[in-house]
């Protein structure tokens, strides 16, 4: 009978059980902020591929919350988000990529930004544009209707095909529901690095 009680507490205390914590080994998600610029210092400077001419006509719908993201069109090409530099309300030239691991497009403006069109910086959280899952999948914020599965709105579209959403912040190691390609279900993937 003795020997029962600290048989008991030595399995509670290996399976974590009986008020003994637990420590998880997964890395924190790796939160990033991409602000590429032509004359600030960047986080994130893409490379740029080529060079176009266009024109904008409204904020980003991939970052609307964020001033200086630009939704624009170049030889009937849609581009967004474009990137105007921070420190300049009249800028001529924006950045243009389509996800931060992307080549980018440096875009001459032949008309001048319409800064009555910009977005605002919104009350809420600020949204997360992409970000890198577990699984080596990459994800970016979606312009278009959304799939749904169940409650879970899938905003993110995926390099594999795939669809993500619900993005859970509220731990060190953020979670996104996922739905594989020809999947009707979601299951829940740790995000590696995020951008926003």
């Amino acid at each position: 009978m003795r020997l029962r009680a600290p048989l008991v507490a030595l399995v509670a205390g290996t399976l974590g059980l009986g008020g003994c914590a637990t420590t998880s080994t997964a890395a924190p998600t790796r939160a990033q902020v991409y602000t590429p610029s032509l004359t600030s210092a960047s986080t994130a400077r893409p490379a740029v591929s080529a060079t176009a001419s266009g024109t904008c006509w409204e904020g980003s719908l991939a970052l609307y919350q964020d001033p200086s993201a630009w939704r624009c069109t170049a030889a009937n090409q849609i581009m967004d988000p474009c990137f105007a530099p921070h420190d300049q309300t009249n800028a001529a030239q924006l950045i243009c990529t389509s996800a931060p691991w992307a080549p980018a497009i440096r875009l001459d403006l032949t008309q001048p930004l319409p800064l009555d069109s910009a977005n605002s910086t919104g009350s809420g959280p600020k949204p997360v544009w992409a970000f890198e899952l577990v699984n080596g999948d990459r994800c970016v914020l979606g312009t278009g209707t959304a799939p749904q599965v169940g409650t879970v709105v899938l905003d993110y579209v995926c390099t594999s095909g795939a669809n993500a959403g619900g993005l859970d912040r509220g731990h060190q190691r953020w979670n996104v529901e996922y739905r594989a390609v020809r999947s009707s279900t979601v299951r829940s993937l740790a995000v590696r690095t995020a951008w926003d």
